[in-house]
């Protein structure tokens, strides 16, 4: 706010019956709202990182795909810290501690 008073947003994602969740100890990072598609992105790290896209056009959310992200060639761990889209519908998922962008395709492909 104008104020300097932090808000927090808390949201509640409801998950169809074909997504079972994901593995103990993940995180998510980084969100983008594609808005052309109509999809939720979300840079994962399970602990490998990975990109996930899931349908925002039901009251439930549905998973289109989860895309594991090549591995880094650093001596940093890959990890998954947040991701854009651009208007093509691909994404760029951001990996700032092995310097390294990834782009996956609308359909899932890095």
């Amino acid at each position: 706010s104008d104020a300097g008073v932090v808000e927090a947003l808390s949201l509640t994602l409801t998950l169809d019956s074909s997504f079972s969740g994901f593995a103990e100890n993940t995180t998510i990072l980084g969100l983008a709202v594609d808005h052309r598609r109509n999809r939720l992105l979300a840079a994962v790290n399970t602990p490998s990182p990975h990109l996930a896209s899931f349908d925002l056009s039901r009251s439930s959310l549905r998973l289109l795909f989860l895309s594991p992200l090549p591995s880094s060639s650093s001596d940093q761990p890959a990890v998954a810290n947040d991701v854009t889209v651009d208007a093509a519908g691909d994404a760029y998922v951001t990996n700032s501690g092995g310097n390294v962008i990834w782009k996956v395709d609308i359909n899932g492909s890095p």
